[in-house]
């Protein structure tokens, strides 16, 4: 791997700037799979705000979503643009930081494209070569691929890159693959996809409610 290329997506930038932090992060877990779930456990997807405690959320398994405050924003997409700003955040609401008993009350409402951008930017304190990848995940909802974010990381000792999804709690069996090492056929990336929608191969479009989502449909 081109070692100019390595140590360019080493570095932070105004998004994944760990800046006070970075001294925390580099004691977070060093398993991924381990950190991946410390992570999402500190952030409530606003579809699994949306819908409760049903659907995906119908074990509990993100927490009791009656417990989130009413007063409280439903999206804080806007609010919280940086690592900096998400970490801070967070430390405001319980002093302990990163806990896997977070309490519903006290997440970040957030998207996968903020765990994206968490999870890059620890990976770099750590020393990883990592990026955010943007593109449309086959595996959330059977028959269309949706606008999603994951994280790939440079393993120096296998020699390659690794994708993984944090923005998410997947049980075994769920998925036909490891969240954390997610096969390059299995996530649709934005570049390759575009190629396909030139070449007629994929239709992409949108649905404006309750938010707007794009879905990605392929054709065999």
């Amino acid at each position: 791997m081109n070692e100019k290329l390595l140590n360019h997506y080493k570095e932070a930038s105004r998004f994944t700037y760990a800046g006070p932090y970075e001294e925390y992060f580099k004691q977070l877990p060093d398993d991924i799979a381990e950190l991946g779930n410390l992570v999402c456990g500190q952030i409530i997807h606003r579809v699994t705000l949306r819908e409760g405690n049903t659907n995906a959320n119908a074990d509990l398994r993100y927490g009791d979503m009656d417990r989130y405050p009413w007063y409280r924003m439903r999206c804080e997409d806007d609010v919280f643009l940086t690592v900096v700003s998400m970490t801070a955040e967070l430390f405001r609401m319980d002093q302990r930081g990163f806990i896997p008993d977070r309490a519903v009350e006290h997440k970040l409402v957030l998207c996968c494209r903020y765990v994206s951008v968490l999870m890059t930017a620890i990976l770099k304190t750590k020393g990883y070569a990592a990026r955010c990848r943007a593109g449309y995940a086959p595996y959330i909802q059977e028959g269309v691929s949706l606008d999603h974010w994951i994280t790939e990381y440079y393993n120096e000792k296998q020699g390659r890159w690794i994708r993984i999804g944090a923005d998410g709690f997947w049980k075994d069996g769920e998925l036909s693959f490891d969240q954390y090492d997610i096969p390059k056929d299995s996530f649709d990336f934005a570049g390759s996809t575009w190629l396909d929608i030139r070449a007629g191969k994929t239709v992409l479009f949108s649905i404006a409610y309750p938010f707007e989502v794009f879905l990605k449909v392929s054709f065999n």
